[in-house]
Parts: structure tokens; C-alpha cells; sequence
């Protein structure tokens, strides 16, 4: 989920979990 952690720049963290998931 890339456009996601993109969106979200403030909650990278968030973004590297859905990647991951």
C-alpha cells in the first residue's frame, strides 16, 4: 500500500505496516 503511506506522510509508520501487510 504505497499511495497510502504516500497520503498519509505524517503516519509513515501506519503506511509501512499495510505495505508489509
Amino acid at each position: 500500500m504505497y499511495l497510502y503511506k504516500l497520503s498519509t506522510g505524517n503516519k509513515v509508520k501506519t503506511g509501512k505496516l499495510l505495505k508489509n501487510d
